[in-house]
């Protein structure tokens, strides 16, 4: 594997040119962010996002596929210690086995074995203009009635999971290259 090449973002150097469009597509997301801001056992975290619902690691890899996020990856962030929500994300939004876009893998260990992650979707937030979900947020589809998917950024109810967030997820992911692209650090 290659190392990243340094760049420089919001008056921040980061270590990758990829852990800085993170940054650019969280701003964009106007995702509260905090870039290698807190020390674990031997491990450092990429990022936490400042969320109403809870602080949420985010460990970058330069995943292009879900199968290329390997249990080492997971097993570091439990070893650390870190008891709290966690998301690993890759080199971009990925393709899920259903066909739909993701930001990356989420875990949320209150209500389940730490060791359980899912898919975090894009989804249309009214309280924020873009918000993520999860699968363990999926209302039960024989309900027969609609239950909305809590928003993990913000905590409201009133979204939808919907085609239209991925398409302005992958359109905030292109505009958050653009503002990294040609930046190295200094």
């Amino acid at each position: 594997m290659s190392n990243g090449i340094p760049t420089v973002y919001a008056n921040i150097r980061f270590r990758s040119r990829l852990e800085a469009t993170w940054a650019a597509f969280f701003d964009l997301c106007s995702w509260d962010w905090k870039y290698e801001a807190l020390d674990l056992d031997r491990y450092i975290p990429d990022f936490f996002l400042l969320t109403k619902t809870g602080p949420l690691l985010v460990e970058v890899k330069p995943a292009v596929r879900f199968e290329d996020f390997v249990p080492a990856h997971a097993e570091k962030i439990l070893e650390a210690g870190w008891t709290g929500n966690a998301m690993m994300v890759g080199s971009g939004l990925i393709l899920d086995k259903r066909d739909e876009w993701s930001f990356g893998l989420i875990r949320r260990p209150l209500e389940r074995d730490p060791g359980d992650w899912t898919f975090a979707w894009p989804t249309t937030c009214e309280n924020c203009h873009i918000g993520m979900v999860d699968l363990w947020e999926k209302p039960d589809p024989f309900a027969g009635e609609y239950q909305p998917w809590p928003c993990l950024i913000c905590g409201s109810d009133l979204g939808s999971h919907a085609g239209n967030a991925s398409r302005r997820a992958i359109d905030l992911w292109h505009r958050a290259q653009n503002a990294t692209q040609w930046r190295p650090g200094r």
